[in-house]
């Protein structure tokens, strides 16, 4: 942080009546004032934010409300995809900055008209945003289903697949992992062989492939894996996966909110997924018929009119 900063922080805890600190700098970012409220230059020169995560960061240093967050990731989002339409291949590093100014300039004008209150969005703010949505636009991972109690991470990983589907995809990693700490405590997924983990990927795309859920591609199944590991080597974990029901009464879809608990879970599974793809298919449908646009009759035609 920049010395005429902490000398603005002196003067505002003067006027608070903070005058008897020795030291002015702050033990948290977010006891900053308003005015300080943006993603600092150079994140690595102090101590006191570097084991943060960048999220955390950013809303310490960011004074926005949760709605005010989400429509600010919905402009962002609406932007960048503008963007990649134009320039597929294009990255946020290689974006030119006059394009990123002006960017920033409409994201922060649609904030006003949304919300008059919403503060200016800073250059750092921005641009760590920006960065984050098109990695995951270039890597196709942004569009994907999962409920309010998945981690953000695990749905990306499995992209586009449904909640009775990303709990299958976990619970037949989970089993695979299972095994492994069976045969070897600790095991590490990057010490097996190569061919041992080829025939893994396949025998659990085979059994997605049994219960008509998509197959996972050797990226999503790798980093699964390694999360199993991460899992079972905390001194806290059970070895038990929470079952089906708990996550379709949680799920965002009424349609899997009204399964009935009754029947095997290997049935409750394979309903879960067959009604997921009827809601996956009638949301199409609908989003189909909204775009479909009556035809407008000629202007020639209403001479007969009154």
């Amino acid at each position: 942080m920049p010395s005429s900063d902490y000398r603005k922080l002196a003067q505002f805890n003067e006027i608070e009546g903070n005058s008897d600190k020795k030291d002015p700098r702050p033990t948290k970012y977010y006891n900053l004032p308003v005015e300080h409220c943006d993603l600092p230059a150079s994140r690595s020169r102090d101590p006191t934010i570097n084991n943060k995560s960048k999220l955390a960061v950013v809303r310490s240093f960011c004074p926005h409300t949760e709605p005010q967050w989400e429509r600010f990731y919905e402009v962002t989002l609406s932007e960048a995809k503008a963007m990649c339409k134009q320039h597929p291949q294009t990255s946020w590093g290689s974006t030119p900055g006059g394009k990123r100014s002006s960017m920033r300039a409409r994201v922060n004008a649609q904030l006003a008209k949304l919300d008059k209150s919403s503060p200016v969005v800073g250059k750092a703010l921005f641009s760590w945003r920006m960065r984050n949505v098109y990695n995951s636009l270039l890597r196709k991972t942004l569009h994907c289903t999962w409920p309010e109690y998945v981690n953000e991470e695990d749905a990306r990983a499995y992209a586009g697949h449904t909640v009775p589907e990303w709990y299958l995809f976990h619970k037949l990693t989970h089993e695979e992992g299972m095994r492994l700490r069976a045969l070897q405590p600790k095991w590490k997924f990057k010490q097996i062989t190569s061919a041992e983990r080829a025939r893994m990927h396949t025998r659990i795309n085979e059994q997605l492939k049994e219960h008509g859920a998509p197959e996972a591609n050797k990226f999503t199944f790798t980093r699964r894996m390694n999360q199993v590991h991460t899992y079972q080597s905390r001194s806290t974990y059970t070895g038990e996966m929470k079952p089906l029901s708990f996550y379709l009464r949680n799920s965002t879809e009424e349609l899997l909110r009204e399964m009935p608990d009754d029947g095997t879970e290997e049935e409750i599974l394979r309903d879960a997924i067959q009604k997921s793809r009827v809601s996956k298919k009638t949301k199409k449908a609908k989003k189909k018929k909204k775009t479909t646009t009556t035809p407008v009759k000629d202007e020639k035609n209403k001479s007969h009119l009154p």
